[in-house]
């Protein structure tokens, strides 16, 4: 779909909402939107973001750890807990305490949750991404998905391209 606000747009949102809800059960619709959402720093789906924020598979996670990561659909960029740690502590207690509130968690649980530190993965922007080429990233990231869309991002992946970091970062420059 195009990004354009239009009443023909809308319509076809309408039937590919409709096929979608006819194609695929609930938690499939649900274990897509997992696996693809985008949640910052170059992360899509929540095992991404696990590997990226705190170097942990999702099963190894704490409690604490699980309720930023729930925090980071609203305002992936902006509770980024690399980027705004504090922005990402308020989330964290929000998530906890709605969590509270609905009975999901013990009080004991939730106070440790508070309690607990997080530790990110800090590694600086240079570390971590050597070459401005963000655009180019989420081109491959869309070839691949185009090309295997059951296997995107489940498979593991190790994509090399042809660029050259002073062609990109004149280009980032510029």
């Amino acid at each position: 779909l195009s990004s354009e606000k239009t009443l023909t747009r809308k319509l076809y949102e309408a039937l590919l909402a409709f096929k979608i809800e006819h194609s695929l059960t609930k938690d499939q619709i649900l274990e897509l939107y997992i696996n693809q959402i985008y949640l910052g720093e170059r992360a899509y789906g929540f095992a991404a973001a696990a590997q990226r924020y705190f170097g942990k598979s999702l099963k190894d996670l704490t409690l604490a750890q699980c309720a930023v990561l729930a925090g980071l659909p609203k305002a992936p960029s902006g509770d980024n807990p690399i980027a705004n740690p504090q922005r990402a502590k308020r989330r964290q207690l929000y998530v906890l305490g709605r969590m509270r509130a609905l009975g999901e968690i013990s009080p004991e649980e939730y106070e440790a949750a508070v309690k607990a530190r997080l530790h990110t993965r800090r590694a600086s922007q240079e570390q971590a991404f050597p070459v401005h080429a963000e655009y180019v990233a989420e081109m491959v990231r869309q070839a691949i998905q185009e090309q295997y869309p059951d296997d995107v991002y489940t498979r593991g992946f190790r994509v090399y391209t042809t660029i050259r970091k002073a062609d990109q970062e004149a280009a980032y420059a510029a």
